[in-house]
Parts: C-alpha cells; sequence; structure tokens
C-alpha cells in the first residue's frame, strides 16, 4: 500500500512538466510544421502514385524525386525535437529560436521542392516535341535600307617580318 501511495504522488510530479511544455508556443510550431510536411509529403506520394497510374515514368521520376527530398526533410526536422525541447525546457531563448529558424528553414525547403514537383513534366514534353513547328515570314515588314560608310580597317605594319608565321 505504501508503494501504490508514493506512485501516485509521484506520477503528478512527472506528467505536469511534460504537460507544461507541450503548451509552450516553440514546441506548438513544431507540431504544426511537423504536420505541415506530412502534408506536403502525402500530396506528393499521391501525384507520384498518379503518375505511376498513368505510367508516366518520366513525371513519376521527377516526383520521386523531390518526395525523396522532403522525406530527408522530415527527417532532419524530427531529428530537430530532441534538440528543441532541451532548449525549452532549460528555458534557453537563444537556443530555441536557432532550432525554430532551422526548423521553418526546413519547411520552405518542402514547400520549394512541392513547387517543384507541380512543374515536372512527363509525357506532355514528349507530346509537345512531336509536332512540327510552323512559322510564317511577314512579307509587309520591310528591311531598312542603312546607308552605312564601311568602316576603314587599319592595322600596323609588323615590326620585324618573323614577328608573324
Amino acid at each position: 500500500m505504501n508503494i501504490k501511495l508514493k506512485l501516485a504522488l509521484t506520477t503528478p510530479i512527472i506528467v505536469l512538466p511534460f504537460l507544461a511544455q507541450a503548451e509552450t508556443p516553440a514546441l506548438t510550431q513544431y507540431t504544426t510544421t511537423i504536420t505541415d510536411l506530412h502534408t506536403i509529403q502525402k500530396k506528393l506520394q499521391s501525384n507520384a502514385d498518379e503518375a505511376k497510374t498513368d505510367s508516366d515514368s518520366i513525371k513519376y521520376v521527377c516526383i520521386s524525386d523531390r518526395l525523396r527530398l522532403v522525406s530527408g526533410i522530415i527527417e532532419q526536422t524530427s531529428s530537430r525535437y530532441e534538440q528543441l525541447n532541451t532548449a525549452v525546457s532549460t528555458g534557453d531563448t537563444e537556443a530555441t529560436s536557432h532550432n525554430l529558424l532551422i526548423i521553418k528553414e526546413y519547411l520552405r525547403r518542402a514547400e520549394l521542392a512541392a513547387d517543384e514537383a507541380d512543374l515536372c513534366l512527363g509525357a506532355e514534353l514528349i507530346r509537345n516535341s512531336e509536332e512540327q513547328i510552323k512559322y510564317e515570314v511577314d512579307d509587309t515588314i520591310v528591311t531598312p535600307d542603312l546607308d552605312l560608310p564601311t568602316p576603314s580597317i587599319v592595322t600596323e605594319p609588323p615590326a620585324c617580318a618573323s614577328c608573324y608565321r
């Protein structure tokens, strides 16, 4: 009975600091960033699956490349959690802001990779290149008659005959 009482008394001490840290703006921002990164990853995975279903290997490879980049960014961001959590728990505002800055940069890179993936071309690129280019010359355009004097080329005579071979 004495052991149960000690356990009951010590449990709130362990849980309460954790709850206090979970409510900090820095950790909330981290959680939001991780959620956004996973949303980007799901979107890219969906686009890659769609390209694979359409048998568009060029687009699939392009999107998969960006997807691997975002997956690496998620790993890097997840590895920053311990550093951020330590900085928040110790009250080190400089380290907290530094880690948040890095996490924001990771999110920016992931958004950039998603934008690049949206620009990936596949079968459209091949179909457009098969078309023949047609052009017409407008006959109404008149080339101007420029009466410019021909420039005279002045060169110095060589100083010696053996200088030019």
